[in-house]
């Protein structure tokens, strides 16, 4: 008798040559929340949250967003959250002009080292020093070339310690306080090696 192979209800794809990976950041479906906050005023605030990959586990994502008060256009600065109440293209453009700029500053301060293959296709940092104080809710950033900057944690920090314990990396990211989630298609590079979580008082 002649074996007849099954067949899934689910008919396998071959992915085409040049056609990206559906676990790439850009066909991901990423629903980020927000826990914390580092705040500084400084160029360097950053959100700290959890994305919710589709497939796989929760990952951790450290997210930089620009800095505001910066001058747009002649009579108006950067205000994060009003791009609701306004219908002004000339801003609009400047805003994103800003973004993208203050994305390119980020990414040239970063040392490509490899990728993370086996979870996304993206590049991975070794510039970076991030530290982390659960204690006294800290959070101390140290670039490729030394720059470092150091601010107070407001916000429930656990859920991102949580997710970067749980995947052994966290994502650096572009966060838009004006659509509250990460841009990924600004910046979007893994960070598995240079991160400390320091969970207990250091004895002098």
């Amino acid at each position: 008798m002649e074996k007849v192979q099954k067949i899934g209800w689910r008919k396998r794809r071959v992915r085409g040559l040049g056609e990206p990976h559906p676990w790439e950041p850009q066909h991901m479906r990423l629903q980020s929340v927000c826990y914390a906050e580092a705040a500084g005023g400084g160029r360097r605030n950053v959100a700290l949250g959890v994305i919710q990959h589709l497939w796989r586990a929760p990952v951790a994502f450290i997210g930089f967003y620009a800095p505001e008060g910066v001058k747009i256009t002649e009579s108006r600065i950067y205000v994060p959250g009003s791009l609701r109440l306004v219908d002004d293209s000339e801003y609009l453009a400047g805003v994103e002009a800003h973004k993208r700029a203050f994305a390119g500053d980020l990414r040239g301060t970063m040392l490509l080292d490899g990728g993370l293959p086996g979870y996304f296709d993206i590049p991975m940092d070794a510039g970076w020093r991030i530290s982390l104080d659960l204690v006294h809710r800290r959070l101390e950033l140290t670039d490729a070339w030394g720059l470092a900057s150091s601010a107070e944690v407001v916000g429930d920090i656990a859920p991102f310690a949580w997710a970067y314990q749980k995947s052994g990396f966290c994502v650096l990211t572009l966060y838009d306080k004006d659509l509250g989630g990460p841009r990924d298609d600004l910046l979007f590079v893994a960070k598995r090696e240079g991160v400390e979580l320091r969970w207990r008082q250091r004895v002098a």
